[in-house]
């Protein structure tokens, strides 16, 4: 976890440190800002309260790390423009980096919600975003590329609409970290929960992107096209995925 999301971070920034570029466009974490709430989504200036889900989940430890080293460079006059993507859908996610659960409704499998919420954006339209970093962004600035702020009971109903799977049942949110812990251990890091998304699961994460609209011109697609694009992306590459779906 360390070597990929810190080392290989921090090595890449001192190399571009060396060779002095013109504009740097870092694709940096939400976990490595800080995270707002169902009533109060956060924004660039976000103080970061993560402490105890760094703790807990190395990745996160490893992202503000190299995050902050970021930071620290663009302090010190680096050009760097810095692009933060919120929870990423959409065609395309061959090692199912974030698109677990809307496999898990196409088979049948995703009856269940929990008391959390996160913001859903459309994987190219964070790619358009970061372009847009590119071209508009200015150094030193943090740029957030989110869309829908969406209770997981919200989101679990549009996807529904697709995949005719029908959530029916909340779940408290203790069993849900205690079936997360139960699913790691029997399956490994590849079932649909394990420990550390449970505990993400149980909190919002709600972002306000009109920072980056405002400054970089950037706009998203509406919600229904990236999740129909998604369960249509599934359906396509079925056997790669299972015939179940």
């Amino acid at each position: 976890v360390f070597k990929l999301n810190y080392e290989a971070s921090v090595n890449l920034l001192k190399a571009l440190e060396k060779v002095k570029p013109l504009k740097v466009v870092y694709l940096a974490s939400i976990y490595a800002l800080g995270k707002g709430e169902k009533d109060k989504p956060a924004d660039e200036t976000v103080e970061y309260n993560l402490e105890n889900f760094a703790r807990k989940i190395p990745y996160m430890k490893a992202k503000r790390m190299a995050d902050g080293f970021a930071f620290e460079l663009a302090e010190k006059g680096m050009p760097i423009v810095f692009g933060f993507p919120c929870y990423c859908l959409g065609p395309g996610d061959i090692y199912l980096s974030s698109s677990r659960f809307i496999l898990a409704s196409m088979n049948g499998f995703l009856r269940f919600y929990v008391d959390g919420g996160i913001n859903v954006v459309d994987v190219r339209d964070v790619a358009e975003g970061l372009f847009l970093c590119m071209k508009k962004g200015r150094a030193g600035e943090k740029y957030l590329l989110g869309g829908y702020n969406l209770t997981f009971k919200e989101l679990f109903y549009e996807l529904y609409r697709f995949t005719n799977c029908r959530p029916y049942f909340k779940i408290p949110k203790g069993a849900v970290k205690f079936a997360g812990y139960l699913a790691e251990l029997i399956f490994g890091k590849k079932s649909i929960i394990d420990y550390n998304s449970a505990l993400i699961m149980c909190e919002y994460w709600f972002y306000n992107s009109d920072k980056a609209k405002r400054e970089l011109g950037w706009q998203v697609r509406p919600l229904e096209e990236t999740l129909r694009d998604s369960v249509q992306w599934f359906r396509i590459n079925k056997t790669y995925y299972g015939r179940r779906i």
